[in-house]
């Protein structure tokens, strides 16, 4: 386990979102550099989904990586609730 795994398994991973701030969206710039409209994308490090939750429903697939599984555990929190309000 790497030592930002072990940090997040503490629990810290529910107090990420607050920490990083306002969650302004990365899709604009991401568009300039190459669009993920339609391809296949893998978020390495992918946290509790920042960018994740930006490209699904643009792109084709997603596969989101990270070392840390509660922070996985939160992307999938987050996924559920936008899918509950959606």
């Amino acid at each position: 386990m790497t030592r930002d795994a072990q940090y997040y398994s503490r629990g810290e991973a529910a107090n990420y979102d607050a920490l990083i701030g306002a969650q302004r969206s990365l899709l604009p710039v991401l568009r300039k550099l190459a669009d993920p409209s339609g391809k296949r994308i893998a978020d390495l490090g992918a946290g509790t989904g920042r960018l994740t939750l930006q490209v699904l429903p643009v792109a084709a697939s997603v596969a989101a990586v990270d070392t840390s599984e509660q922070m996985l555990d939160r992307l999938r929190e987050k996924r559920a609730c936008s899918l509950r309000a959606s």
